[in-house]
């Protein structure tokens, strides 16, 4: 076992602006056959680290608009990092340009990024499979949102090129936020919305797919947005706030549009889309709220490793298997520690050994 301490980068000209380094956000990113770690910390700092290095080899600013502001997601998708901020802030950097112009250590790299406003405040951001520049969002009194900002920045990359071309042009050191509008917004339920998170079921294709909302009052909330902007569908399934909605399925098995959500408190919880059916509900022994949770699929629509961390400073590890059927899910714990403190987020680095693990192990304890 390796344990490695990632330090927060100090220039000395953000040691004043920036002295928060409260890690908000983690992200793992497979790179050209490289690992990276990205971290964002509530200053608004996001450092890049390569593999073992407990050192950052690149730190972003300007990823917030605020002091109050703070990142709700880093994603990574197809060669490009995007960072959302909860007051709107979307900032998308070219990761390969980043990496090959990272300089030395202790320093600040600022790579000129692509920097959007969007409707606000964002508790959510996914990108759509493989497709960088189109994604979806919602949070407080801001229902689901779809945008494609694939237009806009390719304009950006022309603008840049002309730039480029002007050696010591004042424009080069400017940067320019783009206002756009959302290319779908669903209405909300019953005039207000509160989203929490969203999942974009397996059956995608880039017209037409189907969007899962979790809501802050323990609702599911479907939308298509190739048909209405209404949501088609609204679930009761919690009386607690559901935090996490992950869909089970995957396209090319051809399966069923299997969901599973997670409350604030205690429960873990599986629906057939297909049947609009809850299949199982499993409530697992927390002392008090959910803080972070990590779900690995390590055989395909077979087995998932769950990881989930509470305010009482415990972490679990869950084994999800599907035996047979829609309705055979086994939901078995395999593991807990306890913590030095609360664990804001969990992602896993290495899971290229995940299929190989001998559940029977764990089974014989």
């Amino acid at each position: 076992n390796k344990r490695i301490r990632f330090s927060s980068s100090k220039p000395s000209h953000l040691t004043t602006q920036l002295p928060n380094s409260t890690v908000e956000s983690i992200l793992h990113i497979e790179h050209d056959g490289s690992s990276y770690t990205a971290i964002a910390r509530q200053s608004g700092l996001i450092d890049i680290y390569h593999e073992d290095d407990s050192e950052p080899i690149v730190s972003l600013t300007d990823n917030i608009r605020l002091s109050t502001d703070y990142v709700v997601s880093l994603n990574y998708c197809c060669n490009y990092l995007l960072s959302c901020s909860n007051r709107g802030l979307i900032v998308i950097y070219n990761f390969r340009k980043l990496i090959c112009s990272a300089i030395p250590k202790g320093d600040t790299q600022q790579e000129p990024g692509f920097f959007i406003m969007i409707n606000e405040p964002i508790e959510f951001c996914h990108n759509f499979p493989n497709e960088p520049f189109k994604f979806i969002t919602g949070g407080y009194n801001n229902s689901l949102e779809v945008y494609n900002v694939a237009k806009d920045h390719e304009d950006h990359e022309r603008q840049q090129v002309k730039l480029s071309a002007s050696p010591g042009s004042v424009l080069k050191i400017c940067k320019s936020i783009i206002t756009t509008k959302p290319d779908f917004k669903g209405a909300p339920y019953k005039g207000f919305s509160w989203l929490k998170d969203a999942v974009i079921l397996a059956n995608y294709t880039p017209e037409d797919y189907t969007v899962v909302t979790a809501t802050k009052f323990g609702k599911l909330i479907v939308y298509m947005p190739k048909i209405t902007k209404m949501p088609i569908d609204t679930y009761q399934v919690s009386n607690h706030p559901i935090l996490k909605v992950y869909s089970l399925s995957r396209k090319a098995c051809g399966c069923s549009q299997t969901i599973l959500f997670f409350d604030a408190f205690n429960l873990i919880g599986l629906m057939d889309m297909n049947t609009e059916k809850i299949i199982k509900r499993f409530e697992v022994p927390l002392i008090g709220s959910i803080s972070s949770f990590e779900i690995l699929n390590i055989k395909l629509n077979k087995e998932w490793l769950i990881f989930v961390s509470s305010i009482d400073k415990f972490l679990r590890i869950y084994q999800l298997s599907n035996v047979g059927g829609v309705s055979g899910f086994t939901l078995k714990s395999i593991g807990i520690s306890k913590l030095d403190s609360i664990m804001p987020c969990i992602r896993v680095v290495d899971s290229d050994d995940a299929s190989d693990l001998d559940f029977g192990y764990y089974e014989k304890k």
